[in-house]
């Protein structure tokens, strides 16, 4: 329902999606209201943005609560539904600790920041692929169009939500999630290799847009662990050689 799709709450100064229509209803129609899952997350955005004003809400944050609301509500103990809400706004935040320059523009240009992330996919890509890296060059394709959304989103965008939830356990297993993130996102460019080092332009774009459509999640976390371990390799080998 809310997968997948863009948010239908921004937010305001004080109010926020339903909350609106709420406040300018009759005393019957607010008596009458039905809540729904939008309103919860509403909720917690809202507050989220309340919390932390340096940051405040930024589009896509509500794809990623999207993702930790809809695994709170499927694997609920009976009974206790009501802390739900709760333990969704303590997750996300949690998450956005981590998370939150990348979403902030302030914190562009930092280590921490999403260009830093960026660069980091692009270098990986490089030093592992240098094929594909040639051609992105000579054909003028920018990864910045795939790489921002697949980074600031944890591709909960480009995959249904049980491979979304499949990932993430991988991710937040991991001490190293969002390094380990970026060999994702390099598997997602090398699982289309063939039709990159033989295509044109359109077609590679084309091929990249619908890679997530083209490899089943295991496989992906597959390759890029693959990858990691190639990289890991070629580190201790450079180490040796010193």
């Amino acid at each position: 329902f809310f997968f997948k799709q863009k948010t239908a709450y921004e937010i305001a100064q004080r109010l926020v999606g339903s909350e609106m229509c709420i406040r300018d209803s009759t005393p019957e129609q607010k008596k009458n209201y039905i809540f729904t899952h939008g309103d919860v997350l509403g909720r917690i955005l809202f507050i989220y943005g309340e919390r932390h004003p340096d940051v405040r809400y930024v589009q896509g944050m509500n794809e990623l609560l999207a993702v930790i609301y809809y695994t709170f509500s499927k694997d609920c103990i009976p009974g206790y539904e009501r802390f739900v809400e709760s333990d969704a706004y303590f997750s996300f935040e949690n998450l956005m600790d981590e998370l939150q320059d990348w979403f902030n523009s302030k914190k562009d240009k930092a280590s921490t920041g999403i260009r830093a992330q960026l660069k980091n996919i692009a270098d990986l890509l490089e030093r592992n692929k240098k094929e594909i890296w040639r051609v992105f060059q000579e054909q003028g394709v920018n990864m910045d169009l795939y790489a921002i959304r697949w980074q600031m989103l944890l591709l909960c965008q480009d995959f249904h939500m049980p491979d979304v939830t499949r990932l993430w356990d991988s991710l937040l297993a991991d001490m190293a999630r969002f390094n380990f993130f970026s060999y994702i996102c390099v598997a997602l460019i090398v699982n289309v290799e063939e039709e990159i080092l033989t295509g044109e332009f359109d077609t590679i774009h084309k091929s990249i847009t619908e890679s997530p459509e083209r490899i089943e999640m295991k496989d992906l976390i597959r390759l890029a662990r693959k990858l990691l371990a190639s990289d890991i390799e070629a580190h201790f080998q450079n180490q040796s050689q010193k």
